[in-house]
């Protein structure tokens, strides 16, 4: 190697080595900077036709914060305002919403005295939803994974999340502008959670336009109440990112209520707060429609079961109701067997003698039974 070439090796690779220290040490905001910078003398090398250093600047992309470059997930810059990190992160899962999704971030956007930051997952569409993300600015983050679900797009999106608080929105959900600066105004440093009521458009069937004209929503240690069903929209949930990340995230397993799951953890672990306004309009269509009763009783009752093997530990004081309620989901998990048709009533039956155990005093469990051997005395399942 020629004096020149050693020369600029050597200045080259203490530069290198200062910028990966600066790469470490710097918030993300800054990171991003630097690591313009860092391109530029890699390319002003690869002109130069030192390809051997130019090399090992590139190889140097991966000490960068996965948020802050292009991956392959993440195809356009953060917004990041002057204070620095957002105080919240908008996380907005995607699929095949084209119809949807503009009117669902718009919303997020117009959000009013506060910091945010949206990131829209794309769960592997194929209509125009992908196009339509990519028509904002750099305010939204756009993000893409294979077709794994509505759980795993926002477990991805929590994960690249900088805000302090995450903030859920369905693509066909819309919130008003001062939704979450009225939620963050209501927590104090106890506050794991805090929800809303919601106004329902759309095709409501026989849903009360308003939430909580046809269910009880509670606040405060709702892990009980909880127990009995979920009460907690989705799109309403403001929820800070330390809890969120101790609890694991979401289930993946796709029962259809993971979010249910993930609130009685929360539950069994901290306050839940639920603001009275209603700040989320949910919109009501039929694709919402496609799980079947026995499906959504299946994932009832695995959600229960789980929390019936961790209450003991954390909750002694609530064993014995959680026992009640798994035993009353048993019991509506065969009910809903019973009615698809789907299911032996042999294996009904073997359902139903789990939650007699545990509701041994209920008199639908014994009517159930006796449904059940009738249709196993009349011949094939389904049949009476």
């Amino acid at each position: 190697m020629c004096l020149q070439c050693a020369s600029l090796r050597s200045v080259c690779n203490s530069a290198h080595v200062l910028v990966r220290t600066m790469l470490l040490d710097v918030t993300r905001a800054r990171s991003r900077r630097v690591a313009r910078a860092h391109d530029r003398v890699r390319e002003s090398l690869e002109k130069c036709g030192v390809e051997a250093i130019a090399q090992i600047w590139r190889l140097d992309f991966r000490f960068l914060p996965s948020s802050t470059y292009t991956s392959g997930k993440c195809e356009n810059e953060p917004y990041m305002t002057d204070s620095g990190a957002p105080r919240v992160t908008v996380i907005i899962p995607t699929f095949n919403a084209a119809k949807y999704v503009v009117e669902a971030v718009n919303s997020a956007l117009a959000s009013r005295d506060v910091e945010v930051e949206v990131i829209a997952v794309d769960d592997g569409s194929t209509d125009d939803t992908w196009r339509l993300l990519e028509s904002f600015d750099a305010r939204v983050r756009r993000l893409r994974q294979d077709h794994g679900g509505p759980y795993r797009a926002r477990n991805l999106g929590a994960r690249e999340a900088r805000g302090e608080w995450l903030a859920f929105l369905d693509a066909d959900d819309d919130w008003t502008p001062d939704k979450l600066a009225k939620q963050l105004a209501l927590a104090d440093e106890k506050t794991s959670l805090i929800y809303t009521d919601r106004l329902n458009f759309g095709e409501l069937g026989r849903l009360a336009e308003r939430q909580s004209d046809g269910i009880e929503l509670w606040d405060g240690d709702i892990f009980e109440p909880l127990l009995r069903g979920n009460f907690i929209t989705l799109s309403s949930v403001l929820m800070r990112k330390t809890a969120f990340d101790k609890l694991g995230g979401f289930q993946t397993e796709r029962t259809g209520v993971q979010d249910w799951d993930m609130w009685l953890r929360v539950a069994g672990e901290g306050l839940i707060l639920e603001d009275a306004r209603r700040m989320l309009k949910r919109r009501l269509h039929p694709r919402q429609w496609s799980k079947s009763p026995l499906m959504m009783a299946q994932g009832a009752e695995k959600v229960i079961a789980k929390a019936a093997a961790w209450v003991p530990a954390k909750r002694p004081d609530l064993r014995r109701v959680v026992q009640r309620r798994h035993g009353r989901w048993l019991r509506e998990l065969a009910r809903a067997q019973l009615a698809s048709g789907e299911v032996a009533p042999q294996e009904t039956m073997a359902l139903l003698k789990r939650a007699l155990r545990l509701r041994p005093l209920d008199p639908r469990v014994y009517g159930l039974m006796l449904r059940a051997s009738r249709i196993a005395c009349a011949g094939p399942p389904g049949a009476l």
